[in-house]
């Protein structure tokens, strides 16, 4: 379970499509099996992910955008 866990979190934040539906069945198969407790320990990291993503568009996109003072 130790490996499992990280490595599910990985592949679902993969740049592949195909590696990102594998891990989602990886994880719905978790969940069957572990119940709430495999989304307690997964989706945390993906919502710090996501919000870590969203800053660094918003980074790019102000650092891109011409200032005209």
């Amino acid at each position: 379970m130790d490996e499992l866990i990280p490595t599910i979190r990985t592949a679902l934040c993969d740049s592949m499509p195909e590696v990102r539906e594998s891990a989602g069945l990886a994880f719905r198969t978790l969940y069957k099996v572990i119940d709430l407790f495999s989304v307690l320990i997964v989706y945390p990291f993906l919502v710090v992910l996501d919000v870590f993503v969203l800053l660094a568009i918003d980074i790019i996109h102000s650092n891109a955008t011409p200032s005209y003072n």
